[in-house]
């Protein structure tokens, strides 16, 4: 978010959850710094709020609570195969420099544990 302007027309986006997660991010970091758009974001969730109270309370149909269960179903699962990933593509990465820091070790130890080319010699 680079103005003001822009802030304040994705205040409502906000409000409602809509906006994409990197924007989500930059509006929140500008509405930390801007009197003026916190502002106008207090009052758009004072609206929200109210609109909420408004509503009449009563569950969704059940085919749109079966919908709604079965994508947040499916965001949870798509969210844990994506932190395997990276945890495996971690995993992947380190492999090499753990094998490396081993034959190093490994190697260091010889040179510790040899005796002395003088010793050797005499022998």
């Amino acid at each position: 978010m680079s103005t003001c302007e822009s802030a304040r027309e994705s205040i409502p986006l906000l409000g409602l959850g809509l906006p994409e997660e990197d924007a989500e991010w930059d509006l929140r970091r500008h509405l930390r710094g801007c009197g003026l758009c916190q502002r106008a974001w207090t009052s758009e969730r004072a609206l929200l709020d109210c609109v909420a109270m408004a509503a009449p309370v009563r569950a969704p149909p059940a085919t749109h609570r079966a919908y709604i269960l079965e994508v947040a179903r499916l965001d949870r699962r798509e969210r844990r195969a994506e932190r395997s990933r990276i945890v495996q593509a971690s995993i992947g990465a380190l492999a090499p420099a753990c094998l490396a820091l081993a034959a190093l070790g490994s190697w260091a130890l010889k040179l510790v544990t040899a005796p002395p080319a003088s010793v050797v010699a005499d022998g």
